[in-house]
C-alpha cells in the first residue's frame, strides 16, 4: 500500500483556505475583500474540496517544547 504525503506548505495553505484558525480566518476574509471575492464561498469550497482529515501537519511533534518558528 502506497502512503501519501504532501509538502507542509500545501497542508498549511489548505488549512488557511478552510479557515481552520479564527485569526487566519480574519486574514483570509480581508484578502478576499481586497480581491472582491466572497470569502464565505472560498471557505465553503475549500471545506468541501479539502476535508480536514486529508491534511496532516508534518512539522509538529507531540510534547515538543519548541515553537513552530525558532527565534533568530
Amino acid at each position: 500500500m502506497k502512503t501519501w504525503s504532501e509538502p507542509f506548505e500545501c497542508s498549511r495553505a489548505r488549512q488557511y483556505l478552510r479557515a481552520d484558525n479564527p485569526e487566519e480566518s480574519e486574514y483570509l476574509k480581508l484578502v478576499c475583500e481586497c480581491a472582491e471575492i466572497p470569502a464565505d464561498r472560498v471557505i465553503s469550497w475549500a471545506r468541501r474540496r479539502y476535508q480536514a482529515e486529508q491534511t496532516v501537519d508534518h512539522s509538529v511533534e507531540c510534547a515538543s517544547g519548541t515553537g513552530a518558528f525558532p527565534a533568530e
